[in-house]
C-alpha cells in the first residue's frame, strides 16, 4: 500500500514495514508489523497522525499486541488505537501521561527539518499531543511474545532510554532493535540516555547469531553490519 502519507512494504519472514512518508528519514520512527498464527505484533507506532488500524490490510485489532521499544514521540503516537499495549516497566508511566517532556516531542518537533510536509492535523510543536495509552502488559528482560507459530524474546537494552528494548526471534535470527542500534547517528546525548549502558547493550546484541536487523530508523541490515556499527560506536566512545 502506498499513499501520500504512508507506505507499507511486505518483506520476507512475515514482516511488514510501515513508513510515515511525510517525515524525513532521520526523524521517521519505523513501524514493524509481524504476522503470527494466533497473534500479531505491531512494533512501535510512529507519530500517530494517521490511523494504523485503517491502513494495515486485514488488521483485526483484537489479534494485535502493540509494543513500544521505548516511549519517544516518534514511536508511540498510534498506541492508543490498540487494546493490548506493552512497554518495559521502567517507561510505563510515560504511556499513562505522555507529556512533551517525557516523550521528548519538545524541542524535537520544533525543528523544521523533521517533516517533509506537514500532515493535515499539524498545528505546532507546542500543540502536538500524544494520547495516553496505559500499558496492559509490563515487560521485563527475557519475557516472551508467543504468536503461536513464532516466539520473540524481550531484551532489555538500556542506553538510548532507560527502558529501551529489542525483540529477538532466535529461530529466524531476526532482531527488532528500536533505537538501541541503527545505521545512522545514535542519539546518546538526550535526556535519559546513558552511553555506558548503550555500550553494554551493543555488546549483548553482538553475542547473538543475528541474521537480519529491523531497526527503529533507516534501512534494515545484516548481523555483520550490526557488529561493524557496534565496534565503530565503541571506538568513537574510546576517543571522546
Amino acid at each position: 500500500m502506498n499513499s501520500d502519507w504512508i507506505t507499507i512494504t511486505a518483506l520476507p519472514d512475515g514482516v511488514w514495514r510501515i513508513d510515515e512518508t511525510y517525515v524525513n528519514p532521520a526523524a521517521r520512527g519505523l513501524i514493524w508489523f509481524v504476522e503470527g498464527q494466533k497473534e500479531n505484533l505491531l512494533i512501535d507506532s510512529g507519530y500517530g497522525f494517521f490511523s494504523l488500524r485503517q491502513i494495515i490490510p486485514g488488521l483485526r485489532a483484537d489479534r494485535v499486541m502493540a509494543v513500544a521499544t521505548h516511549t519517544h514521540c516518534d514511536h508511540i503516537g498510534g498506541l492508543w488505537e490498540f487494546e493490548q499495549r506493552a512497554v518495559h516497566c521502567l517507561e510505563a508511566p510515560v504511556l499513562e501521561r505522555p507529556t512533551a517532556t517525557a516523550t521528548q516531542s519538545l524541542p524535537f518537533l520544533a525543528d523544521p527539518v523533521v517533516f517533509k510536509q506537514y500532515p493535515p492535523q499539524w498545528q505546532s510543536a507546542e500543540a502536538f499531543r500524544i494520547r495516553p495509552a496505559p500499558a496492559t502488559r509490563l515487560l521485563r528482560d527475557n519475557d516472551l511474545f508467543d504468536l503461536g507459530d513464532r516466539q520473540l524474546k524481550v531484551l532489555h537494552t538500556p542506553g538510548h532510554s532507560p527502558g529501551s528494548i529489542c525483540l529477538w526471534e532466535a529461530e529466524t535470527g531476526l532482531l527488532f532493535s528500536g533505537d538501541t542500534l541503527f545505521d545512522g547517528r545514535l542519539y546518546d546525548d538526550i535526556p535519559g540516555a546513558n552511553r555506558t549502558d548503550l555500550l553494554a547493550s551493543h555488546r549483548r546484541l553482538c553475542e547473538l547469531p543475528v541474521r537480519r536487523i529491523y531497526p527503529g530508523h533507516y534501512a534494515s541490515f545484516s548481523g555483520t553490519r550490526l557488529r561493524e556499527l557496534a565496534a565503530s560506536y565503541a571506538r568513537h566512545q574510546e576517543m571522546s
